[in-house]
Parts: structure tokens; sequence; C-alpha cells
């Protein structure tokens, strides 16, 4: 696999940084005034157009990414947070496209597979390191990338022909695969929020939220649409939040049935407060399609067949 990679270690922001495509990290000033420059951190300076990125948080792998653009200099963007005394306000900003998402490969899986040491994901113990970007080599990715396609039945395809392009067409939604690269994903997220007229809120659970915590949310999983579907961007998606609605749907545990909302038959004990308070509520779909593709959601996940005739 040819290409450069980069392991980026998220848990204080994972959940912000894909949904908002980017990676941003700055120095840290010392109780004297001085600079503290961390390399793990000026590794964002080093990325360029078309590297890979394999991002962990909180013991798993979650995703892999492509870089879309270099770094430029941006104050600390929403959803980063400082961590400790001495973090700047002034940093660095990485553009990321999400490649695929919502991985859960543990770090003792990961640990054999990626080097240890100096700049490297892990360290001797076979722990993850306390850094923020660290070097993979393109065959220990290659390696990575074999097993989330065991583990995850996801065709991952030729990465070596997938990475480091520098322009895509404007027809393709596919171009940067590893499972389904959501080309239209940026530009689906900003149509549906400008359609919120300023009040962006959770078709599901209906709260009102800062747009940092609303995702685009396909009504019925995006591999299973058409690249002429899916630039249907007013039928096939809505605005779902990151407070549960987005999870507990894109898993089946709530769905739309005639409107409402409504939980599946078997639904795991530490879930069921988290489902009860998000049935019954009543969902306006936005247009007849849309409608149907909630009704091809909620027959998916109780077992029958979804329309093979679907014309959008």
């Amino acid at each position: 696999m040819n290409g450069r990679w980069w392991w980026a270690s998220q848990s204080k922001n994972y959940r912000t940084a894909i949904p908002g495509g980017t990676l941003w990290s700055c120095d840290i000033r010392r109780p004297d005034g001085s600079l503290s420059p961390r390399r793990d951190r000026r590794f964002l300076q080093d990325m360029r157009r078309g590297d890979g990125v394999l991002h962990y948080a909180d013991g798993f792998l979650r995703a892999v990414s492509v870089v879309r653009a270099p770094w430029t200099e941006t104050p600390r963007p929403a959803g980063y947070p400082k961590v400790r005394v001495g973090d700047l306000d002034s940093g660095w900003l990485v553009r990321v496209e999400p490649l695929v998402t919502e991985l859960e490969v543990p770090f003792g899986a990961l640990s054999p597979l990626l080097g240890a040491g100096v700049d490297r994901p892990f360290g001797s113990d076979g722990r993850p390191a306390q850094k923020y970007i660290s070097k993979v080599e393109a065959d220990e990715a290659e390696r990575v990338i074999s097993l989330i396609g065991a583990t995850h039945r996801v065709d991952l395809g030729d990465l070596s022909t997938q990475l480091g392009v520098d322009d895509v067409g404007e027809a393709a939604t596919d171009a940067l695969s590893v499972a389904s690269v959501r080309l239209e994903q940026r530009a689906l997220r900003q149509r549906l929020l400008q359609s919120a007229a300023g009040k962006p809120s959770c078709v599901l659970c209906g709260e009102q939220l800062p747009a940092d915590f609303l995702v685009a949310a396909h009504i019925l999983p995006r591999r299973m649409l058409s690249d002429h579907e899916r630039l249907h961007f007013d039928d096939v998606a809505v605005l779902m939040c990151l407070l549960g609605c987005d999870a507990l749907y894109e898993r089946g545990l709530i769905t739309v049935r005639d409107g409402v909302v409504t939980a599946r038959d078997a639904v795991p004990v530490a879930l069921h407060e988290a489902v009860r308070a998000r049935t019954s509520r009543v969902v306006q779909a936005q247009s007849a399609r849309q409608s149907a593709l909630f009704a091809e959601h909620d027959l998916l996940h109780r077992g029958g067949a979804v329309r093979a005739d679907r014309v959008l």
C-alpha cells in the first residue's frame, strides 16, 4: 500500500473531530512565558493532502480518514477544549474526510500490528502512547486495513490508488473509498443546516442544539442508495443529534413507523431509558419520498425486504 499514514489519538474530542472533519492542536506556553513545542502535536504540520489517518478514541480504533487539505493557522475551534494549563488559543487545523466510521477495533488487536517507540502509536508495554499524532508505516496500515475488512465486513477496496488523489470529480461520491467515502457529506450537512433556518434540531428527539452536535444522518443506510439517490439531499437525510439519537437509529433500536418513533422489540436493558425517552414522538416527514425511506428503514430492522424498485 502506497502513501503516508498517521495515527490520531482523540479521546477528548473524537465526536467533534469526525463529524466536523478536522484535526487541531497547538503549542504549550510554559509558566515562564516560553513555548514548549510538542513534536506529536506539530506532526499536523507534516500532513499532506492524500495522507491516511487512523482515528483512535477510548480504547478503540474508531475511523479511517484521508487528509483533504494541509494545515492552516486557526483559532481554537469549538469542541477542542483546553486540556492543560498553557494550551494556546491559536494552532494548526488540518481538514480530513472520513472514509469509514463507527469502527470498534480494540487496541489489543492493533498493538501487534503497529510499531512501538518514539513517534509511534504504542509504547513498549503494548498500550497506546500518550501522544496526539504518531507515524504509521504503510505496511502497518495495510495490516490494520485488512483487520478492519475481516472484523467489520466492509469492502475496503484498493487504497493504494485511492489515497494521494488531488482532485475529485463532481459526479463521484465514492472516488476515495475505504468502504464508502462520503464526498457529499459536507454539502449534505450544510444543506440540512441551512434548511433549518437558524434553528437546527434533531428530527427524532426534537431538541434544538448547536450545529456541532448534529449530523447529517441517512434515513436508509447510505450503502443501500445509488449515487443518484445520495444527491437527493432533502429526501434521503435528516439532522440527528450526537446525544444518542443517531446511534440508536443507525442500529435500528428505534425506527420511525407511520410517522412515530418506535422501539425495537428487543432492546438491551442498559438502553431502555434512552429508547423510552425517544419513543412515541411524532416525526413529520418533509416529503412522500422521505416517508417511504423511513418505512424502508423500519422494515429493514424488522427483518423485511426493502424495495428494489425505489425511484427518487
